[in-house]
């Protein structure tokens, strides 16, 4: 099974990996609610729907670093695709698509958002592989917005993805200025040294 990286390796704020030129964003698996944990991890439907989605993404052949949310439904739907798609998967949690994740308005460059997070766990990814992300709905659901302009969107479901050309999301009309470089003065300031 693949093994989570836990601690920032660096200074996010000085971004030292390159993001592929597109990511898969996947939502989670479904979690219990009323779990009284805030930190709530998958139920069993949510590690039934993870189990499925990685075994489709291991029918493609395709190989995946994979980097989730610190959230443990985010993590632990990671740690299971990535079992599915064997040793060659990495996975690594961020502070960076949590907070992306739960408020895409701070996202005006999501190619920084993923290098900040690849930066973030230590992640390099290689040009024979993809790059999936797992976060949480409201960034899936705004990737599936940019992609069709103008049109209603459902909020995404459970291990429903969006692949999204990163550069697509560049300057998108719904970002807060100076959110995101708050951001991550925040997780740097908090971060073990």
């Amino acid at each position: 099974m693949a093994r989570l990286s836990m601690l920032p390796v660096c200074d996010i704020n000085h971004y030292h990996m390159t993001a592929p030129e597109s990511a898969i964003l996947m939502r989670h698996g479904n979690y219990d609610r009323r779990a009284p944990n805030p930190d709530k991890p998958l139920d069993n439907v949510g590690i039934l729907q993870s189990e499925k989605a990685g075994m489709e993404l291991a029918r493609t052949g395709e190989r995946y670093k994979v980097i989730s949310s610190n959230l443990a439904r985010a993590v632990q739907t990671a740690e299971i695709i990535a079992s599915m798609l064997g040793n060659q998967t990495t996975v690594g949690s961020s502070r960076v698509i949590n907070e992306a994740g739960n408020d895409f308005r701070i996202v005006n460059d999501l190619r920084r958002v993923v290098e900040a997070a690849m930066t973030e766990t230590g992640t390099e990814v290689a040009d024979d592989e993809n790059l999936l992300i797992v976060t949480h709905q409201p960034l899936v659901t705004a990737a599936k917005e940019i992609q069709l302009p103008g049109q209603f969107v459902e909020p995404a479901a459970y291990v429903e993805t969006a692949t999204i050309r990163l550069d697509s999301w560049r300057n998108a009309s719904f970002y807060h200025d100076d959110a995101f470089e708050q951001l991550l003065a925040s997780i740097e300031a908090t971060r073990p040294v």
